[in-house]
């Protein structure tokens, strides 16, 4: 297949996913999240992930509990680590838009703990729901030496895979995405986006891309990152140029996880488009 034609044939896969009806918003997404952990709201967390491909992942008792509808309906349990105190208060809720995607931070009050809510969200069925989710009910201080160490390790590795690629090699992303728990969004500038519920069908993508495709540009920037026991939540642009097939600044949000093994992503997602 020559060069040219995949980003068409991209475009065709994103385009089946489909563009859903405008109704409900971001911001009502992210309100209703923090009533149904709360308790104020019946809503299960079930209901708050996307069908197409969802994760969810919360620190409890300094270990990464990791959730997704599979898993949800089979273990309705899981949905009681994501509780949060009754009186848990919003100190700030940022929204930003990359086309279809749109980027959820929230800044939690704990009594006296600050937590953190991250989210990638798409509209599916009429709604916002979520491709992805962390929540950090404690986020490490800034003056905390252990959690600045795996915040440079996740960007290290961000940084070195795209350095693999401006080399014109292809990443081994296999131990990088967790093996049961993954999710992944891409969405374009004009508002279409596609979801992969398993890392073997985003590391397929990549490796057809980066076998057809030729770049000239790709690094990362503006990171910023949060980090509670084994789990960092990371954002950061992506700017990306390939010859003659793209150029875009996607704004990347990335779950991971870290255990025996090193760091796993367990939520990704890239969006182009709206204020760069």
């Amino acid at each position: 297949m020559a060069r040219r034609a995949l980003f068409p044939l991209l475009v065709l896969v994103v385009a089946a996913s489909g563009a859903l009806a405008e109704t409900g918003t971001p911001a009502d997404l992210a309100a209703l999240t923090v009533k149904a952990f709360t308790g104020e709201d019946p809503t299960p967390l079930l209901d708050l992930l996307a069908v197409q491909a969802s994760s969810a992942v919360v620190v409890k008792d300094n270990a990464a509990v990791l959730a997704n509808r599979l898993l949800l309906k089979d273990h309705p349990e899981l949905a009681d680590s994501f509780k949060l105190p009754k009186e848990t208060t919003v100190k700030y809720t940022g929204i930003e838009a990359a086309g279809a995607l749109q980027i959820i931070e929230m800044g939690l009050t704990l009594g006296n703990d600050a937590g953190l809510l991250t989210g990638a969200a798409v509209k599916e069925r009429g709604k916002f729901v979520y491709t992805s989710l962390c929540l950090l009910p404690k986020v490490a201080g800034d003056d905390d030496q252990a959690a600045a160490a795996d915040r440079a390790a996740v960007m290290q590795t961000v940084n070195q895979l795209a350095s693999s690629l401006l080399a014109g090699q292809l990443p081994d992303m296999t131990n990088l995405l967790h093996p049961k728990v993954f999710s992944a969004v891409l969405s374009s500038p004009d508002g279409q986006f596609f979801s992969f519920g398993f890392a073997d069908q985003l590391i397929a993508l990549v490796n057809q891309f980066g076998q057809m495709a030729q770049f000239d540009e790709s690094r990362a920037s503006d990171e910023r990152g949060w980090v509670e026991g084994p789990v960092v939540a990371m954002r950061y642009r992506w700017q990306v140029s390939a010859q003659g097939i793209m150029s875009a600044n996607f704004r990347t949000l990335l779950h991971v996880v870290k255990d025996t093994d090193g760091f796993r992503v367990v939520g990704m997602a890239l969006g182009s488009g709206g204020e760069e």
